[in-house]
């Protein structure tokens, strides 16, 4: 009985008015992967102009100063030799610590950043990110 009281008392104290919620926000989306496919060098070498301005991620092996890249052109004397098994860029950018760009151990990097191209139309990468792969 004491249940059917409660009951009536609500609409009396102005409890059963309607409630009204504003409306939910969207879901928030979910953060965008850090790590993303890598581009193969030969794409971006075949075809530099396609990939001139945007963001890319590539795997490969620090050659350093080491080495020749006859498809794409350095723009620094400091820029260094990535390779990834279809071909080479230059890649301006800091050097990850513990790695020598005199005597490159062919360390596996993953580099993120922008394609360029030079005023002769060769290719090469501005790196935002470099990280050594295990």
């Amino acid at each position: 009985m004491g249940v059917c009281v409660l009951m009536l008392l609500l609409p009396a104290m102005g409890c059963g008015r309607e409630i009204t919620t504003a409306p939910l926000p969207p879901p928030v989306a979910a953060p965008a992967a850090t790590h993303r496919t890598s581009e193969r060098l030969q794409a971006v070498l075949e075809n530099p102009g396609a990939y001139a301005g945007k963001t890319i991620a590539a795997e490969g092996v620090f050659l350093g100063w080491s080495g020749r890249c006859p498809r794409s052109a350095p723009v620094a004397r400091s820029d260094w030799i990535l390779e990834d098994g279809t071909g080479c860029i230059y890649v301006t950018g800091r050097i990850p610590a513990g790695v020598s760009a005199v005597k490159p151990k062919r360390e596996r990097l993953l580099v993120t950043g922008t394609i360029n191209m030079t005023k002769d139309g060769k290719a090469f990468f501005q790196a935002a990110s470099v990280k050594i792969l295990p």
